[in-house]
């Protein structure tokens, strides 16, 4: 079967619009692949045709965490697999899909053969970073609340930084409307708790909700970027101190979570040098 657009959209439906005919009487069957693929059943899902128009509910049906392939069932009970010319990347559905609370994610993608395969794994609520701004001794943040709720009320947001592996801790106030939130960094205190004796200090960014005792971890997840340390970086700041001048540059952890990190200008180790070192013992998730 050949699809023209295939999209996971509002409600966790599966969308496509297909170039092949179909009589309506018509199944969708994700076959388990990969770690899945003795481990699970395949899934049969209903369909509704209207005119090219298909539609398929993924989110009522048990679907365990991997990649599912996607067959078409027609009224003869053969199975085809979806061939798909779409790539399969919506950056506004994708943008709407995170603002949804939710416990999965149902994700289309195009194989290298064009073949429709749907992506599930699970969420957790995180701070999605749209936009960086590096000034004179400040970071300015913003973005929205993503998987989950906006709380009540606009006061009482903060972001919090820690001294990845110290005891550094900086709380500052965040604007947060609808969901979306705007804060500025300053730097100077982060230089003043800087270890010196240390290759490099790190800081990992947290939002902290009013009313919640969660906080949520500040990355860039809702795009088709994944891998985003050595690919996206960010101009470095200069501060200066007492024993060194120090360069503060946001960059992205091996799991695309947001970081300061801080290195010694003295040192003549660079953003990119720093940016190589093993997180193994340290990752945030």
């Amino acid at each position: 079967m050949r699809v023209d657009v295939s999209r996971v959209v509002a409600g966790d439906v599966l969308e496509l619009e297909l170039l092949d005919p179909s009589d309506g009487d018509a199944r969708v069957v994700l076959l388990p692949t990969g770690k899945n693929k003795d481990a699970c059943e395949p899934v049969s899902l209903p369909v509704s045709v209207a005119g090219t128009r298909a539609r398929a509910e993924l989110g009522p049906v048990g679907v365990a965490a991997g990649t599912w392939a996607v067959r078409w069932v027609g009224a003869d009970g053969a199975q085809r697999p979806v061939l798909t010319a779409d790539p399969c990347y919506d950056a506004a559905e994708r943008r709407a899909q995170a603002a949804r609370p939710a416990e999965r994610e149902f994700l289309a993608v195009r194989t290298a053969t064009g073949r429709l395969r749907i992506r599930v794994r699970s969420v957790k609520p995180y701070a999605q970073v749209d936009r960086v701004d590096t000034a004179s001794e400040q970071v300015t943040l913003s973005g929205r609340l993503a998987r989950t709720a906006a709380p009540d009320g606009a006061g009482g947001a903060e972001l919090v930084a820690r001294q990845r592996d110290l005891d550094g801790e900086l709380v500052v106030p965040v604007t947060l409307s609808d969901g979306e939130f705007l804060c500025t960094i300053p730097l100077a205190p982060l230089s003043r708790a800087h270890d010196h004796g240390r290759h490099h200090n790190e800081w990992d960014l947290w939002l902290r909700l009013p009313g919640q005792d969660r906080e949520l971890r500040l990355g860039s997840h809702s795009d088709d970027i994944v891998g985003k340390k050595g690919r996206i970086g960010y101009p470095g700041v200069l501060v200066q101190t007492p024993d060194a001048p120090l360069r503060f540059r946001p960059y992205y952890t091996d799991k695309d979570n947001l970081t300061v990190l801080a290195v010694r200008e003295s040192d003549g180790t660079t953003d990119d040098g720093a940016d190589q070192a093993d997180e193994s013992d340290f990752e945030v998730a």
